[in-house]
């Protein structure tokens, strides 16, 4: 789970549940405001992310838990 702020400015978070899925939640009352799936170009789901960052541009990075790989 990390945090940001939204274009909006709105503190959000971002979490994983360890499958291809990212949820962007509201602090405020945990509501999943949006969800992302994450796959490689040729539609495979990247599963197992892990330790999310968010980089300046907003690009998003994730370990492949169990693994040196990063999405």
């Amino acid at each position: 789970m990390t945090s940001y702020r939204n274009k909006e400015g709105d503190e959000m978070l971002l979490i994983s549940d360890g499958s291809n899925r990212l949820y962007h939640v509201d602090p405020s009352d945990f509501k999943v405001k949006k969800t992302v799936s994450v796959r490689l170009e040729n539609g495979k789901d990247v599963n197992k992310l892990n330790e999310l960052e968010i980089i300046g541009d907003g690009t998003v990075l994730a370990n492949i838990y169990e693994t040196a790989l990063i999405a």
